[in-house]
């Protein structure tokens, strides 16, 4: 019997985006970024530092801080009792 040959053909698609951008924010973004590290982590590490949690709304909302305080309680209760359920088979 003579040799057998199994031939496989793999394709690897990387999704990629082109986006434009104006001289002056490519150089900004360039003075970000390391040697060897790319755009995508560039941008992808200033949107991550800009996430928050409800206290960054302080500021933004006609809320003094004892209101914001509350929702935050509410907003940790709710994701509790949720979580709980879950644990439970209830939802």
């Amino acid at each position: 019997m003579g040799a057998r040959f199994i031939y496989i053909n793999l394709y690897i698609y990387i999704m990629a985006k082109l986006i434009a951008v104006s001289d002056d924010l490519y150089r900004r973004l360039s003075m970000r970024k390391r040697e060897g590290q790319s755009f995508t982590k560039v941008i992808g590490a200033m949107l991550d530092s800009e996430a928050g949690g409800i206290s960054d709304l302080k500021g933004m909302l006609d809320m003094d801080d004892a209101e914001v305080d509350a929702w935050q309680a509410r907003i940790l209760r709710d994701r509790k009792n949720f979580f709980q359920g879950r644990k439970h088979g209830n939802l």
